[in-house]
C-alpha cells in the first residue's frame, strides 16, 4: 500500500515509511530491553530482518531519485527514457 501510494506522488506514503522504520525501531529495542535474546531469540532475529527491511525501504524512498520520481509524478511530467546504443 506505501508502496503504491508513493509510487502515484503522495506524500504521506514517505511519512508512513518513515513512521513504520520508527516503530519497528521501537519495538525492536524494547524486545532488547526485555530480554528477547534470552526468552525468544526467533522473534529477535525475525524483528531485526523486518528493522533491516524498513530501513532500507525507508533510505530508498527517501533517496534523491525517489525524490525526482514523485516531484515528476506530482507535476504531471514525464520520466526521461533511458537512450540505448
Amino acid at each position: 500500500m506505501l508502496a503504491g501510494a508513493n509510487d502515484h506522488g503522495h506524500g504521506w506514503a514517505r511519512g508512513g515509511a518513515v513512521a513504520m522504520l520508527i516503530l519497528t525501531s521501537i519495538s525492536l529495542m524494547a524486545g532488547v530491553a526485555n530480554h528477547a535474546a534470552t526468552f525468544a531469540p526467533a522473534d529477535l532475529a525475525a524483528g531485526i530482518v523486518l528493522w533491516v527491511a524498513s530501513l532500507f525501504a525507508a533510505g530508498l524512498i527517501l533517496s534523491p531519485p525517489a525524490n525526482r520520481h514523485c516531484d515528476m509524478r506530482r507535476t504531471g511530467a514525464t520520466m526521461p527514457h533511458s537512450r540505448r546504443p
